[in-house]
């Protein structure tokens, strides 16, 4: 039996089995990517000088699953080196996937996102949708535009904040995102009065946010915020550090 395994073994090398995935295609014109569905048409597909069919590895016409993940992680790896190109558009998403997902969110293009993970820019979209109404646009703090509005104020404001680093930011794919709490540093804004709602509940919750990172990380917690004082230039788009300059609240 250990004899009979080391030749399949050595018969089906991986430039065998790539062949073997081109001759299953050609003949049933489909690329399976569940074991069962494709051992169900690769099973005892081969044949004797006599006509018998055989299931020795070696007379087979299509590889085996266990020669397959000889040679690959999956179906779907082999079809690939075969030439196919395969979207998982049906498949379950994978946590990793997930988890690429959400943190490209805002800083990659969708497109750019369904291209790495073989979907497509609607699934990726759904996706996020189903994993908690995730918004690039919320994605990673409020975005300056949105923040403007709610200050009632303009984007060239902010803007003045950001290039004169007074205000840190994240630079994201479409979007600059601003920590809520660093907003109460604009002094365009009489901060005495009344407040947009939305406004006023998204400074709450990052002032908490912020008081346990500062309990957590003591003066250093801006090392652990993806906003950065950055000098802005919005026609260019380009981003140069300056000198960091502590603010506090």
């Amino acid at each position: 039996m250990a004899n009979y395994n080391r030749r399949i073994n050595e018969w089906w090398t991986r430039e065998r089995v790539i062949l073997g995935a081109k001759r299953f295609y050609a003949d049933f014109g489909f690329c399976p990517t569940n074991d069962l569905d494709y051992t169900a048409k690769q099973a005892f597909t081969g044949k004797l000088n006599n006509g018998r069919i055989s299931s020795r590895g070696w007379d087979a016409k299509y590889p085996s699953i266990f020669a397959v993940y000889k040679h690959f992680s999956s179906l779907r790896e082999m079809w690939t080196a075969a030439g196919h190109d395969m979207n998982k558009h049906w498949q379950e998403w994978s946590e990793m996937e997930d988890w690429f997902v959400i943190e490209s969110c805002g800083i990659l293009p969708r497109t750019e996102v369904a291209e790495i993970l073989k979907r497509t820019a609607p699934a990726v979209k759904r996706r996020l949708y189903d994993l908690g109404r995730i918004h690039a646009n919320s994605r990673w703090g409020i975005s300056m535009s949105h923040a403007a509005e709610l200050m009632n104020i303009s984007n060239s404001v902010i803007t003045k904040y950001l290039r004169k680093g007074i205000v840190p930011f994240f630079r994201g794919n479409r979007n600059i995102y601003l920590n809520p709490a660093d907003l109460l540093l604009i002094k365009n804004v009489d901060w005495s009065q009344e407040i947009n709602t939305e406004l006023e509940n998204l400074i709450r919750r990052a002032l908490v946010q912020r008081i346990l990172k500062i309990v957590k990380f003591g003066d250093k917690w801006r090392e652990h915020e993806i906003y950065k004082f950055r000098e802005y230039e919005a026609r260019s788009k380009k981003i140069r550090d300056v000198s960091q300059q502590e603010t506090t609240l």
